[in-house]
Order: structure tokens, then sequence, then C-alpha cells
């Protein structure tokens, strides 16, 4: 049965990233992806593309939410990516539950930043309502530099030990990104119901990538919803998102734009296959 997906994050009208990427993805991986979008920006934030506009969408959020409730509207999984504002968390956590049911899958990428570093706008209200957000959560899925602002480490620590500090967090499951292995690979490493941890590499590629984040997070929920387990689900979104790296090495005049995920997601949808 066909699993209907909201998706809750920015638009980018020009980049490929946030729910530009949730939406094709989820698509391709056969489920319904509805769109609650929490800002508007005319490109990506990426410096390569100068100045950009953005129009916070925050004092729209409840209206849609509303009538949803209205149209009494229930989602088999909710995907929460950038949120703008602590306020977008505090209403998301007051009102989603509203168009959830019991058994509804509440997948949460705490985006707040990368490489050490805080994104631009966000605070410490910003990852304070995140990690509220994560004690919510089925899955999340930080990178490095995401965990340590959640638990209050340095994205130096090991991986280990920003898992163990995720674990003390929240219950979910967790799937930490971005992970170096030995210096040639780098991947995911994810920790599950039963505690079981697991890595998932592919060979590093260097360079700043746009986007990557949030292929993972589509990819990993879309054949999760599919009923692949959770490490071979990991798995697939890494594998497929080194494929659109390597896609994308092909074209480097174009890297600032994301990721040329379309052309892979025939791979996607034919490994989530394998598991039929």
């Amino acid at each position: 049965m066909q699993k209907r997906v909201l998706a809750v994050s920015d638009i980018s009208c020009l980049g490929k990233c946030a729910l530009t990427t949730a939406l094709p993805v989820l698509s391709a991986c056969g489920h319904e992806c509805v769109l609650l979008p929490t800002a508007v920006l005319s490109t990506h934030t990426a410096a390569d593309f100068g100045d950009y506009t953005c129009e916070d969408l925050t004092h729209r959020l409840l209206p849609i939410l509303q009538h949803w409730q209205r149209l009494e509207i229930t989602f088999d999984a909710v995907y929460i990516g950038y949120l703008t504002t602590p306020a977008q968390a505090a209403l998301l956590t007051e009102q989603l539950p509203k168009l959830c049911r019991e058994d509804t899958l509440w997948l949460v990428d705490p985006i707040l930043g990368d490489n050490g570093q805080l994104y631009r706008g966000l605070s410490a209200e910003n990852i304070a309502a995140l990690r509220r957000l994560c004690q919510r959560a089925d899955i999340i899925t930080p990178n490095l530099t995401e965990a340590a602002l959640l638990t209050d480490l340095s994205h130096d620590d090991t991986p280990s030990c920003l898992l163990d500090a995720l674990s003390t967090l929240t219950d979910a499951q967790i799937l930490l990104t971005g992970v170096p292995f030995d210096g040639a690979q780098i991947g995911i490493l994810s920790r599950d119901k039963e505690d079981v941890v697991r890595a998932h590499a592919n060979p590093h590629i260097d360079g700043m990538l746009h986007g990557t984040g949030d292929l993972v997070a589509s990819a990993l929920l879309g054949a999760y919803l599919c009923g692949v387990p959770l490490a071979d689900a990991a798995s697939l979104a890494a594998d497929f998102v080194a494929a659109c790296i390597k896609r994308q090495k092909e074209c480097p005049d174009d890297r600032w734009y994301g990721l040329p995920f379309e052309q892979e997601l025939g791979m996607l949808k034919q490994g989530i296959d394998t598991y039929k």
C-alpha cells in the first residue's frame, strides 16, 4: 500500500536540497509526498549563488495544518528537515500529533550546521528546539556537527562517542551521517532499536557538496517505508548518494547546484525492489 509522507522543510527554488529533493526521491520510492514548506528561498544558501532571498513561512504553517485537520488527513510518516525558527519546532510539536496515528513514523533530520559550525541565522534556541523534536522521533539523521551541537560535545569527538551521547538524548534509531572511516571512506554509522551499530561506507571523494544530507534522509526513509530493514536502508541510501556524487564529479562546474540524483533514482528503486 502506498504510504503518505509529510515532508516539512524549506523550498530552495534553485539548487537541489530540502523539499525539491524529498519530493522526487520519496515519489520514486512509490510514496505520496505532501509538502509543508517552512520557507521559500530563491536559491540554496551556498556562497556560489551570492545573495539570496528568503521568505519565512512560519505564519502560514498553522492555517495549513488546521485545514488538514478539518479534512481529517493523517500521515504514515513525518519527515522534518530545515526549520527557520524555534517557534516552528514548537508549533510542529503541538500540532503534528493531531495529524498522526499511533503508528506514524517520525524522522527528524536536525539541520543545524556542518564542518563544526552552526548555520547562519540559527541559535542556541534552535538547538534546544530540535533536541525536543529528536526526543519525539523514531529515526534521527544528524551529521557529526549536528550530533555535537545536540549533545554539547565537540564535532572532533569520535563518532562512537557522539553516537553514545545521542542514545542518551533519544530512544530513536540513529543514523550518524558524514562519518569518516580509515581516511579513505565516508558514510553512515547506524544504531538500531537493539543498539546494534553498523557502518555503511563508500570511497571518500573530496569537495564541498550540497544537499547530501537531504538525499540520505529521503532515500533512507523511502526505502524503510517500503519494508527494507533500517541497516539495509542505510546501506542503500549510502550507495545511492555515492553514485550521485560520482556522477556529479563528471560535471564539476555544476557542483553548487546539488547532486544529479535524478539519473540514479532507478538504482535506488532497483535496490528497494530486491527486498520485496
